[in-house]
């Protein structure tokens, strides 16, 4: 496989997850909560879940939906972690 065809499927991939936590961030903003991904308690990403669910959004597209929030908030959480060991 060429290098640019590798380096475009990584690029279609971080654009999807890039979708993907976008839209847990809108349903924030339609809930009236604080949009900030930060505010990713438990319970809204249930709400969130059961939201996509009621409108017939496809099982395979919610689960990775899920895994895109997952993956950006263990980013987040390495991120907060190297950056309080440096201070």
């Amino acid at each position: 496989m060429s290098k640019l065809r590798t380096h475009q499927q990584m690029q279609a991939t971080i654009t999807s997850y890039r979708k993907d936590v976008m839209h847990f961030e809108e349903f924030l903003c339609e809930i009236s909560m604080n949009c900030s991904l930060l505010n990713g308690k438990i319970h809204l990403i249930q709400k969130w879940i059961k939201k996509q669910h009621k409108e017939d959004v496809a099982y395979s597209t919610i689960k990775r939906r899920i895994t895109s929030f997952h993956q950006f908030s263990r980013l987040i959480s390495s991120s907060m972690h190297i950056n309080m060991q440096m201070n």
